[in-house]
């Protein structure tokens, strides 16, 4: 889910419907049931700081519907401010290992409480070392070392496919 003209949907290799625009509690609630009536097993949202974002409150009420369906919450969190969001939002994981800022202590402190991350360290350079890779691998030390739990993820689509 995400805002109007949100993240995924300004990326040429989003397909469209893969995504669903809203803009308030009522449609996050209808969303998130109409995502439950066909099989969802989760519900993800973007936090996005390169285009416009959900408001606070309309997150909240996503994580609210879905927790109330028993539907766990992932956020694609991106940018400066986007994890405290999530945080905020009472989100269950995170899609990436936060990389585009060292994260506050306290934060990942709350985040290593109530969250899970999915790793997907390779999307930042798919192999080469780059300064996004040596952020997402700092972030997720200290996350793991306040008892984080961390699930390993590709984000396989979103880069070079390996040779088969």
């Amino acid at each position: 889910m995400i805002a109007p003209g949100g993240y995924p949907s300004d990326r040429a290799w989003a397909t469209p419907g893969s995504w669903r625009e809203i803009d308030s509690a009522a449609q996050a609630t209808e969303a998130v049931d109409e995502a439950a009536a066909m099989g969802a097993t989760l519900i993800k949202v973007t936090a996005h700081t390169g285009g416009p974002q959900l408001r606070l409150f309309t997150m909240t009420a996503v994580v609210d519907a879905a927790h109330d369906r028993g539907l766990p919450v992932a956020v694609h969190a991106e940018g400066p401010g986007t994890v405290a969001a999530a945080y905020e939002a009472g989100a269950d994981l995170l899609a990436h290992t936060p990389w585009t800022e060292p994260l506050d202590r306290g934060l990942l402190r709350a985040c290593a409480e109530r969250m899970r991350w999915i790793s997907t360290l390779d999307i930042h350079g798919w192999g080469t070392p780059t300064p996004e890779l040596v952020t997402a691998v700092g972030n997720l030390r200290r996350f793991l070392e306040y008892g984080g739990s961390v699930r390993y993820g590709t984000d396989l689509g979103n880069g070079p496919l390996i040779p088969g």
